[in-house]
C-alpha cells in the first residue's frame, strides 16, 4: 500500500537483468542458484547484512564460471 502512494522508503530490488552477484536480501537467483554457490559461502562467514563488493563478485563469477 505505502508504494501505491509514493512513499520513498518502501523499496524492493527485484534483479530482473539477471543477478550482480553480491548478494542481495531476498535476491532468489543468487542464493539459489548453483553459480553462485562460491559466493555464497564467502558471504555467509561476513556479518549478517553484508554484502560482497562489485569486485568481488565479478571475482567469485569468474572463478564459479571456470569450474
Amino acid at each position: 500500500m505505502r508504494a501505491e502512494l509514493g512513499d520513498p522508503s518502501w523499496r524492493v530490488n527485484f534483479c530482473t537483468e539477471g543477478c550482480c552477484g553480491r548478494g542481495c536480501n531476498g535476491c532468489l537467483i543468487f542464493w539459489q542458484d548453483p553459480q553462485y554457490a562460491r559466493a555464497r559461502e564467502v558471504l555467509l562467514k561476513r556479518r549478517q547484512g553484508a554484502q560482497l563488493s562489485r569486485a568481488e563478485a565479478a571475482e567469485l563469477k569468474e572463478a564459479d564460471a571456470a569450474v
